[in-house]
């Protein structure tokens, strides 16, 4: 009967782990469009949720030791990409120093340069970043979506 109980019990607690493992804490609100002028140049805004109760480091964390919140977008033939990331706010957890992070909502901007790119393209971009609640951070994960590129 001991044995049984350990087995539901390690069961139990792998089906938890396995749920969080899929669990994406930041979701896009919608697709973004990048519109590019006829000066080649553009920019999009990228509105992120996130899950509540949590929070992620910001692009530029306090302490080095934690992973910073970095959109990567390939360089695209004739195109290429800068993104701006918001200041994050300071938090205090459970004695420690003071951590930047995002929570709740939060815009990024893309900026694009297009020099003879095409007239519509979308562009992979992926969104990496921890989250973390207020006693334990989850391992890193990415969001992939796409920004539609128009001239």
């Amino acid at each position: 009967m001991r044995i049984l109980k350990i087995g539901i019990a390690v069961a139990v607690l792998t089906a938890c782990a396995a749920a969080q493992s899929n669990t994406q804490w930041v979701e896009l609100v919608s697709r973004p469009v990048l519109k590019v002028n006829a000066n080649g140049k553009g920019s999009a805004l990228l509105r992120f949720t996130i899950k509540p109760e949590m929070h992620i480091n910001s692009h530029k964390p306090s302490n080095q030791l934690l992973i910073p919140t970095v959109l990567s977008v390939p360089q695209t033939a004739g195109m290429k990409f800068t993104p701006l990331y918001p200041e994050g706010h300071d938090i205090t957890l459970l004695g420690l120093e003071k951590v930047n992070v995002y929570s709740g909502t939060f815009d990024l901007r893309l900026d694009a340069t297009a020099k003879d790119a095409p007239s519509h393209a979308n562009v992979p971009v992926e969104l990496k970043y921890q989250a973390c609640n207020n006693s334990s951070c989850f391992p890193p994960k990415s969001l992939k979506f796409e920004v539609e590129v128009v001239r």
